[in-house]
């Protein structure tokens, strides 16, 4: 699997956020897609299936929780979340 810039994005989101669901995702990196309730699911199974990236349920909340696997934090990216975050305006620094 290739990663793309948007996994890098999406995995540096998820690393500063500790975990984040589907509806987050889509909301942020997914706004103009062709099918935007399918492609983040896509995106994200491909991320889960690579190792990056598994799920977890929480009893309060119907929907999947995305939390990075270990790989993610020990493997000595640095994630530049400043990069992202301002572009969106619901989210302060």
């Amino acid at each position: 699997m290739l990663i793309q810039c948007r996994d890098y994005d999406i995995l540096s989101w998820l690393d500063h956020m500790s975990f984040l669901n589907r509806d987050h995702i889509k909301r942020v990196f997914f706004k103009k897609a062709r099918n935007s309730a399918r492609a983040p699911y896509r995106r994200l199974l491909k991320l889960r299936e690579a190792g990056l990236v598994e799920t977890v349920k929480v009893y309060s909340d119907p929907r999947d929780l995305y939390v990075p696997r270990d790989i993610v934090k020990c493997c000595g990216w640095e994630f530049e979340v400043s990069r992202i975050l301002p572009a969106f305006s619901f989210f302060k620094l």
